[in-house]
């Protein structure tokens, strides 16, 4: 990993004993196949003036850590390739500077994450692979900033929308 300033960043399977020095300033981060156990977790919670985070390939991850709950500042949630994570937290939804999520959901997810809806800047929304889902709830259509939403992979959905 490297922290120097710049606004991508990229952490692998690192784990950190103590806060790397300049990442008070760090605005972009990707995170990938870290542990749901891996202390790497912790360092999120420094990180208030994040506005991007990516999380890839974090297969044993089967919750979203606590201390995302700090981001504050963020903008723009990616989660791909976690096919372990059960659902969203309900503190997801005191996310309020969220602008963009894209969710690959897990196969037993049978509805959509509640914590979406409070999500009043929402303006992307971009969800994959969703086989158990079967319905949209109608809270979907009132997310008033949302001015993109995209399905791809949810083959119980095929020809319906929202109920």
């Amino acid at each position: 990993m490297c922290l120097d300033g710049i606004s991508g960043q990229l952490l692998s399977t690192g784990r950190f004993s103590h806060q790397p020095p300049s990442t008070h300033a760090l605005k972009s981060l990707e995170l990938h196949e870290v542990t749901e156990s891996s202390s790497d977790w912790e360092l999120l919670q420094h990180l208030t003036k994040l506005k991007e985070l990516s999380i890839y390939s974090c297969n044993g991850l089967t919750q979203l850590p606590e201390s995302m709950r700090n981001l504050t500042s963020l903008e723009r949630l990616t989660i791909n390739g976690c096919p372990a994570v059960g659902t969203l937290p309900d503190w997801l939804g005191e996310l309020h500077s969220l602008r963009y999520l894209d969710l690959t959901m897990g196969d037993d997810w049978k509805q959509l994450p509640e914590a979406i809806q409070h999500l009043t800047s929402l303006e992307h929304l971009g969800l994959l692979s969703g086989r158990a889902l079967t319905v949209l709830p109608e809270w979907i259509g009132q997310l008033s900033a949302l001015r993109r939403f995209y399905m791809r992979g949810f083959p119980a959905l095929e020809g319906r929308l929202v109920e």
